[in-house]
């Protein structure tokens, strides 16, 4: 008995398209991969790491970027290649050495003012006092044979002015800081009730005030672009050792070599207090001003 001959089975189509879809897969891609090519890139003036970021997103799709001592190392394809070179050839320039000076201006008034009235009145065995809650800085008065008045009256007005200058040598695009301190002691008296009674400790320590800015700065031209972030720091100057915090960040942009304003603060706060025949007012205002300027070296 004779076998009987084999019958051929088509493939089914959802197969059949499937495998087209794989062979131009593979043929696309063999000719893409052939269009990539490889080019190593010279660095003059910037660092690889610097210069990594900046490329990334401008590879085309399946390019690849390296870098190592002051080469990249770029795979892509060729019109890709020609625009990352002239991106590269723009940035890579030499890095300006630059001298940031940052001037911070602190101002603070205080004005005290005290008017009240004093005096005393006997009639007999009897007799009224009105004392002074305050010395006063004049006094005017009239006496008689039952007794007195007085007026009191005190104008005090202080200022401090202070100015910090820092200054400090950095590179185009690399943040800087420039700091200073401030020292200074102010005694402390604390009370501690004990089973033996009260024990007071008393002695004297010290507070740091730091003053300082972080400075970013990007040269075009002949104008730079500064990321700035100021602060000053301020020793209550009456012996509380409490410190004030003055600070900002901002993003300016000006010409080299001229003073560029940075910020500005200004603050008040005042009050008034009432006693019998007596009246006390308390103002101060204080202002906070920040300049920064940039110059090239040579």
């Amino acid at each position: 008995m004779e076998p009987s001959p084999t019958r051929f089975q088509p493939a089914p189509p959802a197969l059949v398209r499937f495998a087209l879809a794989t062979c131009c897969m593979v043929v696309a891609s063999a000719a893409f991969a052939a269009e990539l090519m490889l080019e190593v890139i010279d660095l003059q003036h910037r660092l690889v790491r610097d210069m990594i970021p900046l490329l990334q997103p401008l590879l085309a799709p399946g390019g690849t970027l390296t870098g190592t001592s002051n080469q990249l190392i770029v795979r892509s394809t060729r019109e890709n290649l020609a625009e990352i070179k002239d991106v590269v050839a723009s940035v890579d320039t030499r890095v300006k050495q630059l001298k940031i000076t940052v001037t911070q201006d602190l101002s603070a008034v205080q004005d005290f003012a005290h008017d009240g009235l004093s005096g005393e009145l006997a009639a007999g065995d009897f007799g009224v006092s009105v004392p002074s809650t305050e010395p006063g800085n004049i006094t005017l008065g009239i006496d008689w044979e039952q007794g007195g008045a007085r007026y009191h009256t005190t104008r005090t007005r202080s200022q401090e002015d202070s100015n910090t200058v820092h200054f400090v040598t950095t590179i185009e695009g690399q943040p800087a800081y420039i700091a200073t301190g401030q020292v200074l002691p102010y005694s402390y008296e604390n009370a501690t009730a004990t089973p033996y009674g009260v024990q007071v400790d008393r002695g004297v320590t010290y507070a740091q005030a730091s003053s300082g800015v972080y400075v970013t700065p990007q040269v075009q031209g002949d104008r730079v672009i500064l990321d700035v972030a100021p602060q000053l720091e301020r020793v209550d100057p009456h012996g509380s050792g409490a410190i004030g915090t003055y600070a900002t960040t901002t993003t300016v942009s000006g010409r080299l070599g001229e003073w560029i304003a940075l910020s500005g603060a200004t603050s008040g706060a005042g009050g008034s207090t009432s006693e019998l025949l007596a009246r006390t007012r308390r103002q101060g205002d204080n202002s906070y001003t920040v300049w920064v300027k940039v110059e090239e070296q040579q």
